[in-house]
């Protein structure tokens, strides 16, 4: 009985020590949690040489798994994990000057889940210009607008259509500080046409730090059904990789009835491609199939 028991208590504690990691498997796709960034080293070890962080919410691939399990205190709180060899998807700028082909973080700050950015938000920096009346000529119905920074510099000029352009309903929105590579904004325009129907033309752009404007290909919104699909790019915690999406609308208040912003809520969302981007230009974009409306 003493001999049963202590197998059975051995394997409990073997069950509890392993369980943790089941869920960390060669070439997973995680991300990380650690608010502060998760420690990179060159060895499977504490004593392995500190080689920077990967930001909170980085995509990294789980290579191999050590089974060298350790159990350190964050916050008070016991955590029990192992050294993984991983390799990043889009090395953090922190990894820069220690670059080589070994990288080891501790697991129990890594999740399947992935965390998104906050939401874009009305450009504090930038604005849209009203139609530059200088650039229209009588016989065209083609006209520009601009969007210019506080000292009244144009960085992107943008055609319009003069008869359907509808000024009050654009927006001009930004991200400050997303975790893409080299990236200080992302700038997003959306311009409204209404003319047999209202449409929406989706600019995106990425600010670099170097004082560059990137632009993402042009998105298209037929804005007069609920029902039809929207398109529009989602920016993650990921430093590499910016995924196109499409979505539909719903109204949260039918009895209201009122299409306005406060009254509107995505039902669904789906990823339909990735664009990649290496801290300088987009590298390369993947266009999948986009299935149904």
């Amino acid at each position: 009985m003493d001999t049963t028991l202590s197998i059975r208590t051995l394997l409990f504690v073997l069950l509890v020590n392993l369980g943790f990691i089941a869920s960390v498997t060669a070439k997973n796709t995680l991300y990380v949690t650690a608010k502060k960034g998760l420690i990179v080293r060159d060895q499977p070890s504490l004593r392995g040489k500190h080689l920077g962080k990967f930001p909170y919410g980085n995509e990294i691939t789980v290579l191999e798994r050590t089974e060298k399990i350790i159990s350190i205190i964050s916050n008070g709180e016991q955590l029990k994990g192992e050294w993984v060899k991983v390799s990043p998807i889009g090395v953090p700028f922190s990894l820069k000057q220690n670059l080589q082909e070994e990288y080891y973080v501790f697991s129990a700050f890594l999740s399947e889940k992935a965390f998104f950015q906050k939401d874009f938000v009305p450009s504090e920096e930038f604005r849209l210009t009203a139609i530059d009346e200088t650039k229209t000529s009588e016989n065209s119905n083609t006209s520009f607008a601009y969007v210019e920074n506080s000292y009244y510099e144009r960085r992107q000029e943008i055609q319009v259509l003069r008869d359907a352009y509808q000024e009050e309903f654009s927006r001009l929105t930004e991200i400050s500080t997303p975790s893409l590579k080299n990236v200080r904004k992302v700038v997003k325009l959306e311009i409204e046409h209404c003319a047999e129907y209202c449409k929406t033309d989706v600019y995106y752009w990425l600010v670099t730090y170097d004082r560059r404007w990137v632009s993402l290909p042009k998105l298209e919104n037929n804005m007069a059904d609920l029902s039809t699909s929207k398109l529009a790019y989602r920016f993650t915690n990921n430093t590499s990789v910016i995924q196109l999406i499409s979505y539909k609308e719903s109204l949260v208040d039918y009895k209201n009835g009122e299409y306005a912003e406060g009254n509107i809520r995505r039902v669904y969302s789906d990823e339909n491609s990735k664009l990649f981007w290496d801290g300088f230009r987009l590298v390369e974009d993947i266009w999948l199939t986009m299935e149904g409306n």
